[in-house]
């Protein structure tokens, strides 16, 4: 049994147990949460295990605990559960209510109780990172309650972990520890605006015990916060100090990076304690506020630790240069005329409304704010800013169409790209001198400041240059190493199930169409007969050649979900038929449909051209598979032949000189009718061949599936839910390997597929040898009969390129010329493909070079290979091997 008939458990050992809904976190009775709450009975519990047996179940906190709940899985989760317990010491071990594997969830502390009630995040970042529960506040959901799927919940069971970090029962409450005096005092508002003596305490005997020279460097920090305080304002508008949000993280920085120090008496807390006391404070810059400065500058001087006095009291270099007003003997400035720039400009940036009087911290506060914020959508992205419309301050945004298929767009951000953004999603403005509002101040009261008036300003382009020249400088700008649409494996073998950013990875999630349901930790076999039903019933009306085509199919399904698991290049997939109408563009658009891919009418026959578009598609385009429809004639190419062996491709960027190296982890597919692939492509596919065995397979009738495409749209969660249960079971099972991969670059990946296919019960051999191609490459021939004719003419001779062109004849040749051994037709076509002049003696160039990439490679028995002289005016040496076993 699952669900509320735990509840009398809860009851007995102390906890007020709710009902909610199956699988939902909302909503609890009514009266039975917040401040005017009803006290629950034993009887009532147990009328609501009869009506409700199924149900989850969440807690109402007695009045002495409090929960406090890290989202792990959220970058402000891990900041401020980063810089809770740096500032505040380490939380004592306890039990933890969760449904994720992250470390995330609800740990639960008894505490006193006439100051739960008041407790709040100190942290204040509100992007629900970290959050209090208490009895007047919210509940906990315990197990063994379900969780919404994503993205609402993480789609799991909920389970106690206990001290030891394992699975546990249910605590009872008075077994609970204490939260830390520490900690209790952080969460009490007070402890925002003012410390207690006791902590202030503990700061002035850690630098008791600091030397001279480390004194003097935290109290010249310490200056520069208590003259901005001894010019604070009510409302921060009539200040005309140094800015306070970048001086309140340059010093918070400076004291970081002394306690960093081996040789410094200060402590992280003490850091903390010291800005909180001394920073100024106004309607704008709140402790909320400080606390971030706090944490930014905490996680920028990570690893940075200051420079060891010398001489132990001499002056350390320090950034007075930034602010020239606090620069010794600096005389202050004098009030600029009406419409110019303030000389010192006020506190960059209040909420939404950015002040860029300077241009140089309007560059700084872009550096700490690029990636956060309005600017979330930013990432990093192989020495690149790059931009992605689908993400936010919140994280993942639902597109506008819920049903929108197919890949995003990625945006490379120049500089004038960056400043519209900032333009269109902040109030930029700059300060200017209001002479006739200051004239009427001063007419009241000759001592009046002068009054400064906000304009609306565009963001200095010279100020976003900074950062999109040097975005790796940025502390808070995440790196983005691939965008997926459909649930993918981590290396570790679980789920990116979350819409949005994963850290562990640097994927983005970005889903499109149907969502899977929720996948099983361990699918039992019942789950993985389910997955085969739904793929097997998806395919029942194509004709496959052979169960390996089949099984073929089923493992380039497979394939996106794999790329940590087993990274790319992988082989060309080729999705074939004898004739057109047999459903090659159906099997195609379904691998685009589930993995939010793309699909191209034709593939560029020409290099040039292709190679644009495929830079153009992994510069620019999210699509995790990339198919070429109906290809028609001898496919060569080595663009694509190089693609499907390197994981990083070069190339130009559309419409720039610029180079670009992009990350190859696609899946590219082509179909066509007897596709007839040349060169090295036709050993770096894997076929799929399908064949209805009909005349006019576009008048077949009487297909299960009506019409496929719209189905596999429509059932896109499932089909997704089917994949990822078939992977999720064999890395359960210990990611077992039947076979001792390949020595080439696909043997890991072959392996796995067919790994997988085996353990899900499906028959067939993925990328079988019967699959593969039995029609013989005519280059490959021609290569062969060229070195054949070699060979009976030279024999075991050495010969150069230019010696060899002088026994081949032209086809109007005449006289001796005639009688020369080699005729013209024998030589390959990729040799004589551009050239206008076809005499042989212009050849010898050409020849030598088509000769050197070739060089030890076998076409049948027959190698070419230099023969190790070299002739000063004719070039390498060369000749043909036979080999025989």
């Amino acid at each position: 049994m699952t669900g509320y008939v735990y509840a009398p458990q809860y009851w007995d050992a102390g906890w007020v147990p709710l009902p909610l809904p199956h699988g939902l976190k909302t909503p609890p009775p009514t009266g039975t949460t917040g401040r005017g709450a009803r006290e629950v009975t034993a009887d009532q519990i147990q009328d609501w295990v009869h009506e409700n047996e199924d149900a989850n179940i969440a807690l109402r906190l007695p009045k002495n605990v409090v929960g406090l709940d890290f989202d792990l899985y959220k970058d402000e989760g891990r900041e401020s559960w980063a810089q809770m317990n740096a500032l505040h010491g380490e939380l004592p071990p306890t039990w933890r209510s969760t449904s994720r594997t992250d470390g995330s969830g609800i740990l639960l502390f008894r505490t006193d109780p006439e100051r739960t009630d008041g407790l709040r995040d100190p942290i204040g970042n509100g992007k629900g990172g970290f959050e209090i529960i208490r009895w007047s506040h919210r509940y906990v959901i315990v197990g063994p309650s379900l969780s919404p799927p994503p993205p609402i919940g993480s789609g799991q069971t909920y389970r106690w972990l206990g001290p030891d970090g394992q699975p546990a029962k249910c605590p009872r409450v008075e077994d609970l520890p204490l939260l830390p005096q520490s900690w209790l005092d952080a969460l009490t508002p007070a402890a925002k605006a003012e410390h207690s003596a006791a902590t202030v305490a503990l700061t002035e005997a850690g630098l008791a015990k600091a030397s001279a020279y480390e004194q003097k460097a935290v109290q010249g920090a310490l200056g520069r916060l208590k003259a901005m305080t001894a010019a604070a304002t009510a409302d921060g508008h009539a200040y005309r100090g140094e800015p306070w949000d970048q001086t309140t993280f340059y010093v918070a920085a400076r004291l970081f990076e002394i306690a960093n120090a081996e040789w410094s008496a200060l402590t992280v807390q003490d850091v903390g304690n010291l800005v909180h006391q001394y920073a100024p404070r106004d309607a704008g810059f709140t402790p909320e506020r400080i606390q971030e400065k706090i944490m930014s500058a905490h996680r920028t001087t990570a690893g940075k630790v200051a420079a060891p006095p010398t001489g132990g009291t001499g002056p350390r270099t320090d950034d007075s240069f930034l602010y020239p007003s606090m620069r010794p003997g600096a005389q202050p400035a004098q009030p600029a005329a009406a419409g110019e720039v303030a000389p010192r400009p006020r506190v960059i940036a209040h909420g939404n409304e950015v002040d860029v009087s300077n241009h140089s911290l309007a560059a700084q506060w872009l550096l700490e704010t690029v990636g956060t914020g309005h600017l979330s959508g930013i990432f990093f992205r192989k020495g690149e800013l790059v931009y992605t419309p689908r993400i936010g301050e919140q994280g993942y945004i639902e597109p506008r169409n819920a049903k929108a298929e197919g890949a995003a767009r990625i945006t490379v951000m120049t500089e004038h790209d960056l400043q519209a953004r900032i333009q269109h999603r902040y109030n930029v403005v700059r300060m200017v001198l209001d002479k006739e509002a200051t004239a009427e101040a001063k007419a009241l009261d000759p001592d009046a400041p002068d009054v400064w008036a906000a304009k609306p300003a565009i963001f200095p382009l010279e100020s976003a240059k900074v950062v999109v020249r040097a975005p790796d400088d940025a502390p808070n700008l995440r790196e983005l190493h691939g965008v997926v649409h459909s649930p993918t494996f981590r290396p570790d073998g679980t789920l990116i199930t979350t819409p949005g950013y994963d850290d562990a990875t640097g994927i983005l999630l970005l889903p499109t169409g149907g969502r899977p349901g929720a996948i099983p930790d361990e699918p039992t076999l019942d789950d993985v007969a389910m997955a085969k039903q739904w793929l097997d019933f998806m395919l029942q009306d194509f004709r496959f050649v052979t169960e390996h085509d089949r099984a073929s199919y089923l493992g380039l399904m497979l394939t996106p979900l794999l790329r940590t698991l087993v990274p790319a290049p992988y082989k060309l997939g080729v999705i074939e038929a004898h004739q057109p109408g047999s459903g090659k563009t159906f099997l195609a658009r379904a691998l685009t449909s589930i993995h939010g891919g793309t699909m191209y009418a034709e593939m560029p026959t020409d290099e040039p051209e292709l190679q644009k578009v495929v830079g153009s598609i992994l510069d620019t385009q999210t699509s995790p598979v990339v198919a070429f429809d109906n290809v028609t004639g001898v496919v060569r190419s080595s663009t694509l032949a190089g693609l499907l062996t390197s994981p990083t491709y070069q190339g130009r960027r559309l419409g720039s000189s610029t180079v670009i190296e992009a990350d190859n982890d696609r899946l590219w597919v082509i179909t066509a009718n007897n596709a007839h692939l040349s060169g090295d492509l036709a050993r770096r596919n894997v076929r799929v061949r399908i064949d209805p065995g009909v005349p006019n397979p576009e008048d077949r009738r009487g297909f299960a599936i009506k019409n496929f495409e719209a189905w596999v749209r429509a059932n896109r969660g499932t089909l997704l839910w089917s994949l990822l249960v078939l992977v999720r079971h064999w890395v359960v099972r210990g990611r077992r390997l039947f076979e001792e991969p390949a020595g080439d670059s696909y043997g890991l990946w072959t392996a796995t597929i067919r790994a997988i296919l085996l353990e899900g019960g499906f028959t067939g051999v993925f990328d079988d040898g019967s699959t593969r191609s039995d029609v013989a490459d005519p280059e490959h021939d021609e290569f062969r009969r060229f070195l054949e004719i070699i060979m009976q003419t030279m024999g075991d001779r050495e010969w150069t390129a230019k010696s060899l062109l002088g026994l081949v004849r032209h086809p109007a040749a005449q006289g001796e010329d005639a009688q020369r051994p080699i005729p013209f037709d024998a030589l390959p076509a990729d040799l004589l493909r551009g050239k206008t002049n076809l005499e042989p003696s212009t050849l010898s160039t050409s020849l030598g070079r088509w000769l050197m990439y070739r060089k030890g490679r076998f076409y049948g028995n027959l190698c070419v290979k230099p023969a190790g002289a070299k002739h000063w005016r004719d070039g390498t040496s060369w000749k043909v091997e036979r080999y025989t076993a």
